[in-house]
């Protein structure tokens, strides 16, 4: 028995040991199951939480793409660009924290090139948003983005309910482990200890899960209300019914209205009230289809607190919801009035420019980079024949094969900033026929300043160069005649001049020697009384013979000075001077060449009268007391300068065109290509200076005129 017993003791001895070895061998083996299943457990419950954050970054990229659609406003993206940053890191840690699970591997890849084509589709429509918001829509309802983002949370809620099933079974894995341990090491106690610590584990992760919940939510809202009270622009939240009863709206709202948020909070009419009574009925009609459209996009003017009426673009948006209960109506209200203003005055500028082209005699040509003609004014129309459904989007008919190169070589210039005026080109009409055009063209700009096109506007000058050259022709026999007139004027006053002293100066000096002939023969007579009587009144006649000779000299050289013929320009000038000094007080001094200049006798008359011309206007007007005569030669032209001291000549007198003196020594200045200046001098006095070739002018005549 006491073997027995002994055999029984080693037996229980080596049951107990053998128990306790084997207790100690299911507790290490069970411990390092349990710890291995919590491992496992706590990387699928941190890849649940970073699936539910990478949920909350998709709704907050999502929720501001609608929303910068909605007001153009970039502010609204910070949102976005916050997630953008994020999101790809959060994805790596979930792949990390499920590494030893391919299948889920598989679909975060997936998930990860869905996100980033959506991520790409989105910085698109906003990159467009930011050039033209209407297009961005237009992209935007263009792409399938809902579908990619339901198909987007439907990954992310598959690998939610993976994981969490990855993690039930690892949690089921480890509580059979801990019952396991549990009948081994202590039954129920140890089961119960081990429920309450799984119920501690995980009321702590439902509690820190939820605490993280509510920290992102908390800055999600912050931000958004530093959004909302940041933008000039007002956010709100309203009923979906005719009254349109305020909930919430901004602060910005006292910026763009003038009224306070309570205002709109207190009376649910108050916005309604405000509305211009034009528009009421339109906003009612809108609001009233809202359970049908969802939506609205309005423009209407209200009245600010200033008591004046301002439009405002109102777009809203009204979210559906999941138990069928009405949600309230999400909008986003803009003052429009400048950008109305700006768009009226924009139509009005567009309507005057539309109307100048169109009415505008000069032909208007607007081409593109390419060449490509984009604009084609009536006047254009009129001048070359074709019409504009012709001509627009067309390279320009008017170049022609001959007068291609031109245009093409002009239009590179223009297009590298150059602009031309007044160019003289040939073009050709639709008939084929060529004309004559003025050209002034520059380049057009895009509102980034780079050059796009160019704008040409065309004249025709066919018939101004026609009546032109019929006025130049008609110039030049005006001054032929003119220089007929003068030439023939002086031939005669020379024929007169010669007989007056040939003839009647020989017939007088006849008379003045018979006279003294017979006052001789008197001499003899015997009777005293009438000898003295007749001498008397002979002598009356020879000086009256001898008066009417020197009359008659004085005639014929005012007329034509022979001198002028005999000796030359220089000796008649010098005698023009001495006959001025002998008949006025005024000293005249001539700096003359010491030889005679042959000029031609035309030339010689010209310079000649020119100067008698102005000397007679000294005399006449000046009271000068000086007079200096210049005359000199270069090789190809003389010039001539009269300057006096006088009082000096009145400006207006020296373009009035009733100063026939003056008028007649400039067209005998310009019929022999020279010029005259009359110049006042700055103290006293005035200069005549006149300048002609030695040729004999631009006629190449040298008749004595």
């Amino acid at each position: 028995m006491v073997l027995n017993k002994q055999i029984a003791a080693w037996i229980g001895a080596g049951v107990v040991l053998l128990s306790f070895l084997t207790t100690i061998i299911v507790v290490y083996f069970s411990t390092r199951a349990f710890v291995e299943t919590a491992s496992h457990t706590t990387r699928n419950h941190e890849a649940r939480i970073i699936l539910e954050h990478i949920t909350m970054l998709v709704e907050d990229i999502d929720s501001s793409h609608r929303a910068y659609l909605v007001s153009g406003l970039g502010e609204v993206l910070e949102p976005y660009y916050a997630a953008r940053q994020v999101i790809g890191h959060k994805l790596q840690q979930a792949m990390e924290l499920t590494s030893d699970q391919p299948e889920h591997r598989e679909q975060l890849k997936a998930l990860d090139r869905l996100i980033a084509d959506r991520l790409n589709v989105l910085e698109e429509v906003i990159t467009v948003g930011r050039q033209d918001l209407t297009a961005a829509r237009a992209l935007s309802g263009l792409d399938s983005g809902a579908d990619k983002m339901n198909v987007i949370r439907g990954i992310i809620r598959r690998l939610i309910v993976a994981t969490e099933n990855t993690a039930m079974g690892h949690e089921q894995r480890s509580q059979a482990v801990a019952q396991s341990t549990l009948l081994y090491v202590g039954g129920v106690a140890l089961l119960c200890i081990t429920l309450t610590l799984g119920g501690v584990t995980a009321y702590a992760y439902e509690s820190s899960k939820h605490h993280r919940t509510r920290s992102v939510l908390a800055d999600i809202q912050a931000k958004q209300a530093l959004i909302f009270d940041a933008v000039p622009i007002v956010t709100y939240s309203a009923k979906a019914s005719r009254t349109f009863e305020t909930l919430w709206v901004s602060a910005s709202v006292q910026v763009v209205n003038g009224f306070s948020p309570n205002v709109f909070l207190e009376d649910p009419n108050f916005w309604m009230a405000r509305l211009h009574p034009d528009d009421r009925a339109p906003v009612q009609n809108a609001l009233a289809r809202l359970s049908e459209t969802r939506k609205l996009n309005l423009e209407y003017r209200w009245q600010v607190a200033d008591g004046t009426y301002r439009w405002f673009l109102d777009n809203a948006v009204q979210f559906e919801s999941s138990k069928g209960v009405e949600t309230p109506l999400l909008g986003v209200r803009v003052d429009t009035t400048a950008q109305r203003v700006i768009a009226e005055d924009l139509r009005r500028v567009n309507e005057q420019l539309t109307a100048l082209v169109h009415s505008s005699p000069t032909a208007i040509v607007i081409l593109d980079a390419h060449g490509k003609c984009l604009l084609w004014n009536p006047a254009a129309e009129h001048i070359f024949g074709w019409q504009a459904d012709e001509v627009l989007g067309h390279p320009l008919p008017t170049v022609g094969p001959l007068y291609s190169d031109e245009h093409r070589r002009l239009c590179e210039r223009v297009l590298s900033g150059e602009a031309f005026s007044d160019m003289e080109l040939v073009r050709l009409r639709k008939d084929g026929s060529e004309i004559d055009i003025s050209l002034s063209t520059a380049p057009l700009r895009d509102h980034s300043g780079f050059i796009c096109g160019l704008i040409g506007l065309m004249s025709d000058t066919s018939e101004r160069k026609r009546a032109a050259t019929e006025l130049q022709q008609a110039y030049e026999q005006m001054r032929a005649l003119s220089r007929r007139v003068e030439s023939v004027r002086e031939e005669e006053s020379t024929r007169i001049a010669r007989e007056i002293h040939d003839d009647l100066g020989q017939a007088l000096t006849a008379a003045k020697i018979d006279l003294g002939w017979v006052a001789a023969r008197l001499e003899q007579s015997d009777d005293a009384s009438i000898r003295a009587t007749i001498r008397e009144r002979l002598l009356r006649l020879m000086q009256s013979t001898e008066a009417t000779i020197h009359s008659v000299r004085a005639i014929a050289t005012a007329l034509r000075p022979p001198i002028l013929d005999e000796l030359g320009l220089v000796a008649a000038l010098e005698w023009l001077g001495h006959d001025v000094e002998t008949r006025t007080r005024i000293r005249c001094h001539c700096s003359l060449p010491a030889q005679d200049i042959d000029l031609g006798a035309g030339l010689a008359t010209a310079y000649f009268r020119i100067c008698q011309e102005a000397l007679t206007n000294v005399v006449r007007h000046a009271h000068a007391t000086h007079v200096h005569i210049v005359l000199a030669r270069t090789h190809h032209e003389v010039t001539l300068e009269i300057t006096d001291d006088g009082c000096g000549i009145p400006d207006q007198a020296v373009v009035d065109s009733r100063s026939l003196g003056l008028v007649g020594m400039r067209e005998r200045a310009v019929q022999w290509g020279g010029t005259l200046s009359i110049r006042r001098l700055s103290e006293k006095g005035t200069t005549v200076a006149v300048i002609m070739p030695t040729g004999g002018g631009i006629h190449g005549q040298n008749s004595g005129g």
